[in-house]
């Protein structure tokens, strides 16, 4: 109905702005978009179908879309992230995020570099060449062509073909395996021809400089030679001495000029892989960027629909206070995604936000509850052993839920092919130094191979 419809408009509304997304917006069964965050606005979603979008097929289809595209009301470029709305086992709607991209575009083009990423099609979809954006960098086939004029993913239905020269830059390329796309680094030939140019100045001058102080040692030691030699007239002891000083002394010599030229070879050797481990520090950022994009959201994404959805079924039998509940709930868990997505940003700004005192037990309830139907499906016994007393910790408090999340979703995923009886310990240890917190499962453990990557990023 209409009143619940504006609450509905309101309360996306209010998630997007805390949350720091561009829309987010609620479509039926049939793609037609019913409430948005952007209700006021003259480019409002309300009353647009939407059903020909990849992601709301695969929403609709029950799984998790993502997708690239320009908006067709809105004209921009946005990332779009969708899951299904659920009334029990069917399929009832679909809630979608858009974030905005632009604010990464922008900071791109700060950098001496060009930076560019292409999707499946080899379209370029971000930039820091504005000339550049939505352009193929290779020749498209017949059906990616229909596909494209299909999804309505740019705005031209057939991109202009982009050639990069080679003999003008120097390209590194990194895939993104998760999304089929390509992080591509173009550093100008020019500048990196500069560098060179500089090192071998550089290297030049301290040679010249080599040059110079050896002649002056020559000239010096060309006179003390001739002393010598007046004086060895009338001492031959003293002019065998001077021989045997001489020789030492163009041993000294040698080996001088030798550790001079090994010292400018490992000079520039650093250069050169502090270049490379400055551009392979970027592509790998860039790429877990991506990935995290994806991975952080899922979580309170997932807690949100189904709060959602319950709060759905408690308004139609007026239980307005369980509804408001759940409301609470869910704007609990979008400050959490609004620190997510602030924590992502900082990989442009650097931000870093000091640790504070977090009581440990309620972080790790909330994680056991957003769990907590999936471990009662898979007969999970859990076994706690934690103190009565709050236990306080330094951390940062949406980090270490989803920390605490991770590892209780890591614990069911290695007791999954396990037959029963499954077991789930959680214990803490107090000492001295702080907390020591254990969560150990009866699965099969770690192979030597997860081991060795146990440290690595999902």
């Amino acid at each position: 109905d209409t009143p619940t419809l504006a609450n509905a408009n309101r309360l996306l509304s209010e998630i997007t702005r805390q949350t720091g997304a561009d829309v987010m917006y609620l479509m039926d069964a049939n793609g037609l978009t019913l409430a948005a965050s952007n209700s006021e606005q003259k480019d409002s979603f309300i009353g647009r179908n939407f059903s020909f979008r990849p992601y709301f097929i695969d929403a609709r289809a029950g799984r998790t879309g993502r997708f690239f595209g320009l908006g067709t009301t809105s004209a921009k470029r946005g990332y779009f992230f969708a899951g299904p709305v659920r009334d029990g086992e069917r399929i009832i709607g679909v809630l979608v995020v858009k974030v905005d991209l632009d604010h990464t575009e922008t900071l791109w083009g700060k950098t001496p570099e060009q930076l560019l990423l292409t999707d499946q099609n080899g379209v370029v979809i971000l930039t820091s060449n504005p000339e550049w954006r939505f352009r193929a960098t290779r020749d498209l086939t017949d059906d990616e062509k229909k596909a494209i004029v299909a999804i309505q993913s740019y705005p031209t239905r057939d991109p202009r073909p982009l050639r990069i020269d080679e003999h003008a830059w120097l390209t590194q390329t990194h895939a993104i395996e998760e999304t089929g796309w390509n992080v591509n680094i173009l550093a100008p030939r020019a500048l990196v021809d500069r560098q060179v140019r500089t090192v071998v100045a550089i290297g030049g001058a301290a040679l010249l400089v080599l040059m110079l102080l050896l002649g002056l040692m020559m000239q010096r030691r060309r006179h003390y030679l001739d002393r010598i030699a007046f004086e060895a007239k009338a001492r031959r002891e003293l002019e065998m001495r001077v021989i045997e000083r001489t020789s030492d002394l163009e041993g000294l010599n040698s080996r001088l000029r030798q550790e001079v030229l090994e010292r400018e070879q490992a000079q520039q050797e650093l250069v050169q892989a502090q270049d490379e481990l400055v551009q392979t520090s970027k592509l790998t950022a860039l790429g877990t960027m991506s990935a995290s994009i994806s991975h952080e959201l899922n979580q309170p994404l997932a807690a949100i629909r189904s709060y959602a959805e319950n709060a759905e079924v408690l308004l139609d039998h007026q239980r307005t206070e369980d509804a408001r509940g759940n409301l609470k709930l869910i704007s609990e868990l979008t400050g959490r995604m609004a620190s997510i997505i602030a924590h992502l940003r900082a990989f442009a700004r650097r931000d870093r936000h000091a640790p504070e005192s977090v009581a440990l037990q309620p972080a790790l309830e909330d994680a056991l509850a957003l769990l907590a139907k999936r471990r009662r499906a898979m007969e999970v016994e859990l076994i706690r052993d934690l103190p009565d007393a709050t236990i306080w910790v330094q951390a940062g408090e949406t980090r270490l839920r989803q920390v605490l999340g991770n590892l209780l979703a890591n614990a069911l995923d290695a007791l999954t092919e396990k037959g029963p009886p499954r077991r789930l310990w959680i214990s803490v240890e107090q000492t001295a130094e702080g907390v020591n917190l254990y969560i150990r499962d009866n699965g099969p453990g770690f192979s030597q191979e997860a081991l060795a990557r146990a440290r690595e990023p999902f």
